[in-house]
């Protein structure tokens, strides 16, 4: 089937169909339970792909094939709407979508993705650990990660934001946010806005942003920085972690226990004082609490 130029509709019906939209932005319905081909290239527009298969090993051979003629997959970048898959390999201006291959009905997810170099699966993607992109919108999103890496962007509006189990980037953008990186080295940014970030698991770097924020970096060696505003640095007790402060970053409160014993020297928490001398510093008590000005 092949739909040559306009907005055209494909439906392969039975059988192991070939389809190829051609330019514009079309519609291609392979037919559920049988192998069929989709042919994309550059110049083709923004097209949708319908199909399920059979993802169990023994039906490999089954499974859809998506071939993206004249790209490498290193020029191929995939990201995340909703439960849709989209991949542009040759630019922003075409892209394939593939509905519902991230719903928890794993037969999306039988496709083949066919690359001049290589060709590669669903659990290539994982495998490999795959960067995929997701954005909100304007509205209050809440967006979760899949199981590879995941970079998440909220945009305005306060998103929430999870990460999953690989090395993730979670950017809150404007709104009052909540991130939480959960496992794997995350790298948590909040953004504009009063922002609450949870790094769970693993060595995180958590960026408050503007706004009073409250940082959480759970287990692991995590590197806090409140930003602007007046925030509180939760590091995470009997784990070594790293406070960044510098001029302008307003008035912050960590919280944090470690142990004092001189066999765990290294194990100490870190206070770093950007752009200030010790001689600039004064230290004051508040009842319990140990106040630092270095700034002024």
């Amino acid at each position: 089937l092949n739909g040559g130029a306009g907005n055209d509709t494909l439906n392969g019906g039975a059988g192991f169909d070939i389809l190829n939209g051609g330019t514009g932005n079309d519609i291609l319905n392979g037919g559920n339970w049988h192998k069929d081909r989709y042919i994309f290239q550059r110049g083709h527009g923004q097209d949708t792909i319908n199909d399920v298969g059979y993802i169990d090993a023994q039906f490999l051979a089954q499974r859809n094939d998506v071939v993206f003629k004249g790209a490498n997959l290193a020029d191929a970048r995939f990201s995340r709407s909703g439960f849709d898959l989209i991949i542009r390999a040759y630019g922003s201006d075409d892209s394939v979508k593939l509905t519902n291959y991230f719903n928890y009905n794993t037969n999306s997810r039988a496709f083949n993705f066919i690359f001049d170099d290589q060709t590669i699966t669903y659990e290539d993607l994982i495998k490999n650990k795959y960067i995929f992109t997701e954005s909100g919108n304007a509205n209050n999103n809440t967006i979760y990660g899949w199981e590879g890496k995941n970079i998440l962007n909220g945009g305005a509006g306060n998103d929430t934001l999870w990460g999953r189990d690989e090395d993730d980037i979670l950017n809150g953008d404007e709104g009052d946010d909540v991130l939480y990186g959960r496992k794997g080295n995350d790298i948590l940014n909040g953004g504009a806005g009063n922002d609450t970030l949870y790094g769970d698991e693993g060595n995180d770097i958590l960026n408050g942003g503007a706004g009073n924020d409250t940082l959480n970096g759970g287990a692991g060696f995590d590197i806090l920085n409140g930003g602007t505003g007046n925030d509180i640095l939760n590091g995470g007790n009997w784990h070594k972690d790293r406070y960044i402060f510098q001029r302008g970053h307003g008035q912050d409160t960590i919280n944090d226990v470690g142990y004092i014993d001189a066999q765990f020297l290294a194990q100490r928490n870190d206070v770093v004082f950007k752009g200030a001398n010790l001689a600039d510093a004064r230290f004051s008590r508040s009842g319990f609490d140990l106040i630092i000005r270095a700034y002024g």
